[in-house]
């Protein structure tokens, strides 16, 4: 039987999460020695395919590589997630003409842990960032730090010159790294990915970037989420970040599934490009997860990874996100579940998804879900053995009791190594809440 340790998982949502218990497992071991949704589609995202095999979500994970790692660490699971508490976001504007407001915003997460605090984005309309604390009680309302602001000084248009996306936040020390995206990058023209800046919002042109990254990933998969990998296997992945995206439209400029390239922070802004070695990536068409049309475990063109999380003490790289459950389809979407594969007028079939009308994607109902990802595999990737997309999750499980009606619009995650805390926002929510969950991990 394994000891438990505790760690945080935070959910910002609209709904109250439910709690599972801390389960018993023999196999854990020491800790190593040495971290679209679209309106329209292009051809290629209209790509058929046969039908793959669903991936079992409790297969066990493959072999250990014999390279100086630990036998068997503790690898992540839903039994390892208990819940904990909760509190408010701030709702007042303090800025005006909603430009000040966090409501329908949530994205680009990044944990401060100076001030213990979270960087995330305000509405979506603007793509402001802004900092709140994290109440030491796990209740009340979160307190402002910083008010919503441009963290590209308006250098965010040399990323390209459509709707532009705050992908994601990593603080290093006295800077904030920070990722923006091309939300529809029709022409495939991005390059460009990564931005630094110094962590005062209020200072102006301070910025530098954007800069391109190397690794085999095209940009719009390394211009997302960020995550720290822990310090034992920093040497063995080659460098101590994450950086990846997924799922976005045109799909075939983004990853059918998670991805994840490796980096070192202090190369932005002194390396260009910075170098990078993408260890998971789904071109569209790949043999894993093809092109997002058929039902599977891994990915749905309807699906959404919104953060990263490796866990000190494991071996799992979790990413945290949506999956669609649902028949997939491409068109408006309705409540009415009898019109559901019916015409509808204007050359496509409507789609059962009462969360969603726009045209596009869909697979109602959706779950908040975990991929969970074996970081020996990672190291196989690294060194060539294998291809970033022949890795699959070692486990998929949901979030479960964060029962609000099969929506599950995740816009955000990010992760405090430190204390195991994990924090989430809920999509396009006025009245967001941040939940606490916590994972036990064996010692």
């Amino acid at each position: 039987m394994r000891s438990c340790s505790p760690f945080a998982l935070v959910l910002v949502a609209s709904l109250v999460a439910s709690s599972s218990a801390c389960g018993d497992d023999d196999g854990a071991g020491p800790t190593p020695d040495a971290g679209p949704r679209s309106d329209a589609r292009t051809d290629d995202d209209a790509m058929a395919s046969d039908a793959m095999p669903a991936i079992d979500g409790a297969s066990p994970p493959p072999p250990p590589i014999d390279m100086g790692l630990p036998i068997d660490p503790a690898l992540v699971g839903p039994e390892d997630i208990t819940y904990v508490g909760s509190f408010d976001v701030p709702r007042d504007d303090r800025v005006g003409g909603e430009q000040g407001v966090f409501a329908y915003g949530g994205h680009a997460l990044g944990f401060d842990p100076d001030a213990d605090a979270l960087f995330l984005g305000g509405h979506d309309w603007y793509q402001l960032l802004g900092e709140i604390a994290i109440p030491d009680s796990l209740s009340g309302t979160a307190e402002v730090l910083q008010d919503l602001a441009d963290p590209t000084d308006g250098m965010g248009n040399r990323i390209d010159d459509s709707t532009l996306k705050l992908g994601g936040v990593l603080v290093d020390g006295d800077r904030l790294i920070f990722t923006v995206y091309s939300y529809y990058d029709a022409d495939s023209t991005q390059t460009l990915s990564h931005f630094a800046s110094s962590r005062d919002l209020s200072v102006s042109d301070d910025v530098v970037g954007p800069f391109a990254m190397t690794g085999g990933a095209n940009a719009r998969s390394v211009a997302g989420y960020m995550g720290w990998i822990p310090p034992e296997w920093r040497s063995t992945l080659g460098g101590s970040a994450l950086t990846g995206n997924c799922c976005l439209s045109i799909l075939g400029a983004s990853s059918a599934g998670p991805s994840a390239t490796v980096f070192e922070p202090a190369d932005v802004g002194t390396r260009d490009p910075i170098p990078g070695t993408t260890v998971l990536f789904y071109p569209l068409g790949n043999e894993t997860t093809r092109d997002g049309t058929t039902t599977n475990d891994i990915f749905v063109q309807s699906d959404q990874v919104a953060g990263i999380a490796f866990p000190p003490g494991t071996r799992s790289v979790l990413f945290i996100g949506r999956h669609g459950r649902g028949e997939y389809c491409y068109g408006p979407g309705t409540d009415d579940v009898s019109l559901h594969g019916m015409p509808d007028g204007e050359g496509n079939v409507w789609c059962h998804d009462p969360s969603d009308s726009s045209k596009g994607t869909h697979a109602f109902p959706y779950v908040h879900y975990v991929w969970a990802y074996d970081a020996n595999d990672f190291v196989e990737v690294r060194e060539g053995r294998r291809e970033p997309w022949d890795v699959v999750p070692y486990a998929t499980f949901t979030l479960d009791g964060i029962d609000d009606g099969g929506t599950a619009r995740i816009a955000g995650a990010t992760f405090d190594p430190d204390t195991g805390r994990l924090f989430l926002t809920e999509r396009y929510g006025e009245e967001p809440r941040v939940h606490v969950l916590r994972i036990a991990v064996g010692e």
